[in-house]
């Protein structure tokens, strides 16, 4: 079996964690008074790995179909699909004072597609019998995502108090 059979959901958590790294480091270099130029190469080399995880993933759908649907109707793994929506805001907050584009694109299509990944889990939760033996922490990577998305948001909307409850509401839920 091809190695791109096997590549796994859990690849994008990458991008989440060099993201992250990213953002921290623009937020610092702003503080410290540094030029921007580190800040541009750590996002263009945050969005080139997301690019190629995605492309890798994107190649396995086409490939390897029923391997994505495995992963899509496992109990732990599908909540990973929301590290994607999740990725692309966290690029499109990488993007906010950068490039417009990308960040429109980011933003608005992790939005949706945070809003579906959403749904779909917590739907998954309510439909399946899950056994506490699945209990983890990755059960709170599609809740945190609602939170993301007011984070990675340019104003302040009022749509946004929904994405905020959702992930409060869960969130202590879970933590409870």
């Amino acid at each position: 079996m091809s190695k791109l059979a096997n590549f796994p959901i859990m690849f994008f958590a990458v991008v989440m964690g060099l993201g992250g790294l990213g953002i921290a480091y623009g937020r610092f270099s702003e503080l410290m008074g540094f030029g921007e130029l580190g800040f541009i190469i750590l996002r263009g080399f945050i969005l080139a790995v997301f690019v190629l995880i995605l492309a890798l993933y994107l190649a396995k759908t086409i490939k390897y179909f029923s391997k994505v649907k495995e992963e899509f109707s496992h109990p732990i793994k599908v909540n990973f699909f929301a590290t994607i929506p999740i990725s692309l805001l966290i690029l499109a907050n990488l993007f906010q004072s950068g490039n417009a584009l990308i960040y429109g694109v980011c933003f608005y299509l992790g939005v949706v597609l945070q809003t579906y990944f959403s749904f779909h889990v917590i739907a998954f939760w309510i439909n399946n019998n899950l056994e506490i033996k699945h209990s983890n922490p990755a059960w709170f990577i599609p809740i945190v995502g609602n939170l993301i998305v007011v984070i990675a948001a340019k104003s302040v909307d009022f749509w946004l108090w929904y994405y905020f409850a959702i992930g409060m509401f869960f969130g202590w839920f879970y933590l409870a």
